[in-house]
């Protein structure tokens, strides 16, 4: 702005001049006024390069490699065995008693002789029936079938916790019973302390016997030598 005024100021003065020299030619004061404006005229500022500073590169930093940790290991936790647990048993329930109906004694018989299958006295068909053990106090009898139509049969009674008798018997089926005729055997068996058979003795190889089946299909065993089970019904 003020370098337009300057040159402004010139020009003014450059006309004055020539207003007061008269005859002076035009081109002589064109020629001082182009001539001031030259002088005036700064040379145009060079504008300054901007200085680039050179950018350091940062070298590169390692980083220490941090080291692995180890985590511990959790020990193993043992969980508790849970005790069994008992259910409590159930009480059998009872059936209700069903209540029978009172029977006079003649029923009773009858009865009792329905479930038998038979009426008053008995006698076998065979002499498998026989076949079997049979029970009456310490004392037992084992009949076993054989051929021809035979059985054998051991009665065994004991008379102390040391000894005992035997008698052997082979029989017949005759008239529904089972009959030996003179080849019975008795012996007396004694035991050691041990419960080993400690010695034996034959009384006597030539006795008779009969086993007879009852209506209430038990056996009466019939010695002929001492009749030592004369009132012993033997049960199945």
């Amino acid at each position: 702005m003020k370098k337009n005024i300057y040159i402004a100021l010139l020009a003014v003065a450059a006309l004055a001049v020539t207003a007061c020299g008269g005859n002076r030619p035009t081109e002589t004061a064109a020629a001082s006024s182009a001539a001031a404006a030259a002088e005036v005229t700064e040379a145009p500022t060079a504008t300054p390069e901007p200085t680039v500073e050179p950018t350091a590169t940062p070298e590169p930093t390692e980083e220490p490699t941090p080291e692995p940790t180890e985590e511990p290991t959790p020990e193993p936790t043992e969980e508790p065995t849970p005790e069994p647990t008992e259910e409590p048993e159930a009480e059998p329930t009872s059936a209700p008693e069903l209540i029978a109906e009172p029977i006079t004694a003649e029923e009773a018989a009858a009865e009792a002789e329905e479930k038998s299958g038979q009426t008053g006295d008995y006698t076998a068909a065979s002499g498998d029936e026989y076949i079997g053990s049979w029970y009456h106090l310490k004392a037992t009898i084992d009949i076993q079938g054989l051929y021809d139509g035979q059985y054998y049969v051991v009665c065994t009674w004991p008379s102390s916790a040391s000894t005992y008798s035997a008698w052997e018997y082979t029989c017949t089926f005759e008239n529904g019973s089972l009959v030996c005729n003179g080849t019975g055997k008795k012996t007396d068996v004694t035991f050691g302390e041990d419960g080993n058979v400690a010695g034996s003795q034959v009384i006597y190889a030539d006795g008779s016997a009969k086993f007879t089946m009852n209506a209430d299909h038990t056996i009466s065993w019939e010695d002929s030598v001492e009749n030592v089970a004369a009132d012993a019904a033997f049960a199945w």
